[in-house]
């Protein structure tokens, strides 16, 4: 954990900073010891706050791998690092462009705006800086002189913001002393949280808004409205406490409306509402401390029956299979605590569990087998119709009309927050001119709409339509091809789309996996015959086309033992696929997977040009077209060509 050679270099800084340069060289695993490779790898931090600290501790990580480098004096040895907040601003939009010219780039960002398709096109990874861990904190205070932190208060220190922390231990003081200020502002904020949701809690059922008026939560809201029935069934005494659903974890990113989602099932159940989270918990104190405060929650709950608890950041407790060293015997008692508050709650008539979380791959599984949190439930993107109920019940209006689904198509990919957001914004801007909020109030808040060039939507109907011939002749059923004419805002997205159904359940071999990477290639082989040469579209980001047909490849020639070699890599994960692939010979074998499955796909296209460009002109046209047409068209070209 802490044998890294910046330690000498960081000796005098702050407990933060090191914790900082822990948790990017963790994010960095591929490049961090290599300091002879180039890279670009674009990094989001959580907090906005903690996007200084961070951008600090990355100029010392570069600065380390600078001395290490045997290219140390060479002109083209450029690094940088820089900052963004919000890259929908067009200046950071050039500033980040810049950035891809340099040899070792570090761009971190808070989530704000889509990142720019020309810096996705550069990338050579797209990550999240993961939570710090408490053996960061450990090694940290080790280094700096921070004597005496246990196990409990770094577990404690990962559920604190590195601004707050930095201010905690300022001029160096006691670790006692910084943590008795953390706790005393977590106390006081958690009192805080405490007496809103009892306001909310006791409020009248008619005066809460219901899981009923929701939109836009899919099968969490079927799963809610079956408990809130259940549960009335219950209290009525005409269905037994065995045969209700007592446990589920709600899967969303964040902004998805996970904490609305448990105050709307409560009022729909006309349950209490008992909020929870780890970084609550931590906030007491020691091992002990939390776990007596994670009793409480639960003890609460019971005592208010019929009762929703809902415990938020569900996966920062961990799980007892990470290999974290000195930290396995904290996280595993504390599973264990939980595992065994958990099966009681549930076992007690009356309380309905519900974890909420951004990642469920971390969460300890023994949390979520049968009889515990068995139930999972994602929350979907919002649809069109969802955004615009959802921005309507913030505002107040039942209904707002706006021009041709302007606000529809401005919001695509939004989530309940962005758009709570632009309500708000749309309030003040009609408070200011003293009068009601009108559409317009909320159309000059949206993105900007930038009309596609018409060269570049017949190279967008090419791609997708490659895609889709080919799918077509592996036997996929083609559902529909669609492309934009136009883009919102600064950044640059998908602008097409190829919707396949997803097949049943099915043995899949090596001609399955095939089938599948050349799918991915169709779109660079249309292109390729089309124009001339393919463009930057099908790379740069790790969900485009060439990153997972690259993943395929790899998995085939590793994981799945379908290649030359009949050794297989147990292990799945991207970023391990990432290192395997730095073998050269490795790499020469993928290399050629990918290419003649490019071949193929060039082959299977090319007797069907004159239905692709007959499609290609419907597609500009129409910006739509179903599969059956599709499909409809390319049998007709076989005929003739018959």
């Amino acid at each position: 954990m802490h044998n890294f050679r910046f330690e000498k270099a960081l000796k005098h800084k702050s407990v933060t900073l090191h914790v900082a340069v822990y948790g990017l060289a963790r994010a960095l695993r591929p490049f961090v010891h290599r300091p002879a490779v180039s890279f670009v790898a674009v990094l989001r931090v959580e907090s906005p706050e903690d996007l200084d600290v961070y951008q600090t501790a990355a100029e010392y990580l570069l600065r380390l791998q600078r001395k290490r480098s045997i290219n140390d004096f060479s002109e083209e040895n450029n690094e940088g690092v820089e900052a963004f907040g919000d890259f929908a601003d067009a200046v950071n939009i050039r500033r980040a462009q810049t950035l891809r010219y340099m040899r070792r780039t570090i761009v971190l960002h808070t989530g704000g705006g889509d990142i720019p398709g020309q810096v996705l096109m550069a990338a050579d990874l797209v990550a999240e800086i993961e939570p710090p861990l408490p053996g960061h904190y450990l090694a940290a205070a080790e280094v700096t002189g921070l004597s005496g932190m246990t196990e409990a208060d770094a577990g404690f220190l990962c559920g604190c913001s590195f601004y707050n922390v930095k201010l905690a231990f300022r001029s160096r003081r006691p670790l006692a002393n910084g943590l008795r200020r953390l706790k005393t502002l977590a106390a006081e904020l958690a009192v805080e949280e405490k007496h809103e949701a009892a306001a909310v809690a006791s409020a009248p059922v008619s005066a809460r808004r219901c899981l009923e008026e929701a939109v836009g939560y899919g099968e969490a809201k079927d799963w809610g409205l079956r408990v809130a029935e259940d549960l009335k069934a219950w209290s009525a005494g005409t269905l037994s406490w065995t045969d209700v659903d007592r446990g589920a974890l709600l899967v969303g990113p964040p902004g998805s409306g996970k904490t609305s989602y448990a105050s709307m099932l409560a009022a729909s159940c006309g349950a209490a509402l008992v909020t929870a989270s780890a970084a609550k918990w931590q906030a007491m104190g020691h091992l002990g401390d939390l776990l007596k405060a994670m009793r409480g929650s639960f003890e609460e709950a019971m005592r208010q029956t019929p009762s929703i608890l809902f415990l938020d950041e569900f996966d920062s407790l961990g799980s007892r299979d990470d290999d974290d060293g000195q930290n396995s015997n904290y996280a595993r008692q504390v599973i264990n605590g939980l595992l065994e508050l958990l099966d009681g709650a549930i076992g007690h008539e009356g309380v309905v569990v519900v974890g909420a979380t951004n990642y469920p791959d971390r969460i300890d599984p023994g949390l979520l087998r049968p009889g515990r949190l068995e139930t999972h439930l994602v929350i979907p993107p919002l649809d069109g119709e969802a955004r615009l109920h959802v921005l309507c019940g913030h505002i107040g209006i039942e209904n707002l009309k706006f021009a041709d689904g302007g606000f529809e198509v401005a919001t695509v990919g939004w989530s309940g927050a962005q758009i709570e957001k632009l309500a708000r914004d749309a309030r003040r801007v009609a408070r200011l001119a003293r009068r009601p909020v009108c559409a317009s109030d909320v159309e000059a808040l949206l993105p900007e709409r930038v009309p596609v060039p018409a060269e570049m939507l017949d190279r967008l109907a090419v791609h997708e339509l490659g895609h889709a011939i080919v799918g077509v002749l592996v036997g996929q059923e083609l559902l529909a091809v669609e492309i934009e004419d136009a883009k919102y805002g600064a950044g640059v997205g998908s602008f097409g789309r190829t919707g396949f159904q997803q097949p049943g359940m099915k043995i899949w071999t090596r001609s399955d996996y095939l089938d599948e990477l050349v799918c991915y290639l169709a779109g660079m082989a249309a292109e390729q015959l089309v124009f001339g040469e393919h463009s930057d579209g099908a790379g740069g980001s790790e969900r485009s086309d060439l990153a997972r047909a690259t993943y395929l490849a790899t998995l085939i020639e590793t994981h799945l033992a379908m290649g030359d070699v009949m050794v297989s890599e147990q292990d799945d994960d991207k970023r391990r696929l990432e290192m395997l692939r730095a073998d050269p010979r490795r790499f020469a074998k993928i290399d050629v997977i990918i290419k003649e499955q490019m071949e193929r796909a060039r082959d299977m296209i090319a007797p069907r040009m004159d239905a692709l460009l007959v499609l290609k002109a419907k597609l500009v046209e129409r910006k739509r077209l179903e599969g059956g047409e599709v499909v409809h068209c390319l049998d007709q070209n076989q005929m003739c060509k018959a």
